[in-house]
């Protein structure tokens, strides 16, 4: 089994989900220009032209919003929709709601991609301070910075490069420094002018924490957080793969019905309880060809290539960053496939390897490989079994 492939899967998930931390909770609360502030529902009719060619053009589906109550722009950038925009009733006059929700983002670094939209049922936000007692008015008001935010309901987000999320109750807070669901989620991306590669996935429950930051890394405005922890889909985990490899088509699928882990800053993934690697090469004469390894526990490691690029340039600015995962300079290094063994009513699990192309079948208990070294160890309490052709070792 190539070793690009377990590469490719564990990175283009990641990539992925980080991508639904970017483009879902920052063009959410990000400030682009100067704030407009929304008219209280009800009190204008007038729809301007900008607003009503957003709705039309990005939002056909949702005929509510041409004629929102809520309209807001930040810059050319953002456009926000609702039908109403009310305090929450905590009486702690700092966090808002609105009902229902959609919002367009134009990446200004990236001006000729499709925008995002995002659409919820619901969408509530908590600012640092108190600021109205009943009517929700940003004129004059200091809000201070976003703490706590949740999409709530059916959420649907679409972007560039065929990306799309499904999922509800998307929640993020400061304080736990979390972003997460208890829901199904469902994710989709490419392909993109720079990768043939398209990735479609499914998880119960998904979970992104992130590092704590004393400095307004992400804006003055946003929450206080520094970078990506983990990443973490807690169970039912399916990933399906199409790319192109020599020219030839190749479909890959990736599932474990435990928990899929990524630490980034230790740049490790794991995979937990029932793992299943497949993939297929289509051949040019019409053949296929089919690897595969199941293991009830799959650990990666990975390390960071040198950014030649990075380090040739001069840093002009001391402002602390968000530290985002070098996701594209991250190479396998170590890959480990563990099975289970016999315990109370639990049988026996053994780690199998599977590849057509070599005519090979191994069943054991612990595979290593070290791909600097290259070496392979293979090990089981029992004996190690690998057959290829009519020879058994």
């Amino acid at each position: 089994m190539g070793r690009w492939f377990t590469t490719a899967s564990i990175g283009f998930l990641v990539q992925g989900m980080f991508r639904l931390y970017c483009h879902f909770l920052l063009p959410m609360v990000s400030p682009v220009g100067d704030a407009v502030p929304p008219p209280l529902p009800g009190t204008t009719e007038f729809h301007p032209p900008a607003f009503l060619k957003v709705a039309e053009e990005h939002f056909p589906k949702h005929e509510w919003t041409k004629t929102a109550a809520v309209k807001w722009q930040r810059g050319e950038q953002m456009f926000l929709f609702a039908e109403s925009a009310d305090p929450e009733g905590t009486g702690d006059g700092n966090t808002v709601r609105l009902e229902p929700l959609a919002l367009l983002w134009k990446d200004p670094r990236n001006p000729d991609a499709a925008p995002y939209r995002l659409v919820a049922q619901k969408g509530r936000v908590q600012f640092e301070n108190s600021f109205f007692q009943e009517a929700f008015d940003l004129s004059g008001a200091d809000p201070g910075r976003i703490v706590w935010g949740s999409l709530e309901g059916t959420v649907e987000i679409y972007g560039p490069d065929g990306l799309q999320v499904q999922g509800r109750d998307f929640v993020f807070s400061e304080e736990s420094l979390e972003l997460y669901s208890y829901y199904p989620v469902q994710f989709a991306y490419g392909p993109s002018a720079a990768e043939e590669m398209t990735v479609a996935g499914t998880a119960a429950q998904l979970n992104l924490r992130f590092i704590k930051a004393d400095d307004a890394v992400l804006g003055r405005d946003l929450p206080r957080v520094g970078g990506l922890e983990s990443l973490n889909l807690r169970q039912n985990v399916k990933l399906q793969f199409h790319y192109l490899q020599d020219g030839l088509p190749v479909d890959a699928e990736v599932s474990s019905q435990g928990p899929f882990e990524f630490e980034f800053q230790k740049r490790t993934a794991t995979f937990e309880e029932d793992v299943r690697i497949r993939q297929v090469r289509h051949l040019a004469d019409g053949r296929t060809i089919q690897d595969r390894l199941v293991s009830q526990w799959l650990g990666i490691a990975f390390e960071e290539l040198p950014d030649d690029k990075a380090a040739s340039q001069t840093v002009s600015s001391t402002e602390p960053k968000f530290i985002a995962p070098a996701l594209d300079r991250l190479k396998w290094r170590r890959v480990r496939a563990v099975g289970r063994q016999s315990r109370g009513n639990l049988p026996d699990v053994k780690v199998i390897v599977e590849s057509e192309e070599h005519n090979l079948l191994a069943n054991l208990h612990d595979l290593t490989y070290d791909a600097v070294d290259q070496v392979a160890l293979l090990s089981d309490p029992k004996h190690v079994v690998v057959q290829r052709g009519q020879t058994r070792f």
